[in-house]
């Protein structure tokens, strides 16, 4: 059975919903300027390599729900941003141990995680881990929504699995139609031809990425790996946002967690002057 949204996951969707919508119409600049929580700072900060792209932070404390809150992203960017019934998705995390925990969940029918997402998309679900990508069929995308798994690291080019995502695939041929070879922001080899890549997959499909635990990606490499791909929109979820180069749309608080009774046992801070045995205890 699918969770209650709390109040504060509701307002952060509709926030996010509003920018989403704006910005497919005016552009991400403006469309945060509009959409902005009150309090926060209203100066977009376009991602490098991707100044176009609609780019933006739900700081969520830890605690909050933010990947349950991930069924309900999709489906919000699906009905403004991507215009798709059932888009393709880059759920990045990042590390390798979130990851098949990530995978773990959203794979298994009986998880909150799984549950979330078939009843926002009627069931019509498909996982898949990122070295698992040759598997998604043309069919797959026109009746679900696929979702792929991936840490960012594994998409660097530098490591042999992020090779692959940019390498040529016979498997992913039938992808690639002649009206989709036509499409100018693909890429190509050397002889000018569209590579039926994984990451040119991506780009013919306008994902979405969305990167849980973002405050470790906002490095040069991980924008290198984001302006591969190619996304139509990036979300980030995160409860320490770097403030230097997110967008953060929504800034959730900790008091807000604790009037949903999120928060289940009072927090007490107490410094320590003695043996660091006495802080742990």
């Amino acid at each position: 059975m699918a969770l209650a949204l709390k109040q504060y996951q509701r307002r952060s969707l509709a926030s996010l919903e509003n920018f989403l919508e704006l910005a497919r119409v005016e552009g991400p600049e403006s469309a945060f300027r509009k959409a902005v929580d009150d309090g926060l700072l209203d100066e977009y900060k376009p991602m490098p390599g991707l100044p176009d792209v609609p780019y933006v932070c739900l700081r969520i404390p830890t605690g909050g729900g933010k990947t349950v809150m991930g069924a309900h992203i999709i489906q919000s960017a699906s009905r403004s941003l991507l215009e798709r019934q059932f888009p393709l998705v880059m759920w990045m995390v990042p590390t390798s141990r979130i990851k098949e925990q990530t995978l773990e969940a959203f794979s298994d029918p009986r998880h909150p995680y799984r549950q979330e997402l078939d009843a926002a998309f009627g069931g019509q679900v498909a996982v898949f881990d990122v070295a698992d990508f040759s598997q998604i069929r043309p069919a797959d995308l026109g009746t679900k929504v696929c979702i792929v798994i991936s840490t960012v690291a594994a998409l660097r080019v530098e490591n042999k699995e992020g090779r692959k995502v940019y390498d040529y695939h016979e498997e992913l041929e039938p992808h690639f139609t002649s009206s989709a070879k036509e499409l100018e922001y693909l890429h190509r080899d050397d002889s000018g031809r569209v590579v039926a890549s994984f990451a040119n997959l991506l780009r013919v499909h306008n994902s979405l990425v969305i990167m849980d635990e973002a405050h470790n990606a906002t490095t040069p490499l991980s924008y290198a790996v984001y302006e591969r791909l190619g996304p139509r929109g990036v979300v980030e979820l995160t409860a320490t946002p770097d403030i230097k180069s997110s967008n953060v749309l929504v800034s959730v608080s900790a008091f807000e967690l604790k009037s949903e009774n999120m928060i289940k046992f009072p927090v007490v801070l107490k410094e320590h002057s003695g043996e660091w045995q006495e802080a742990i205890n």
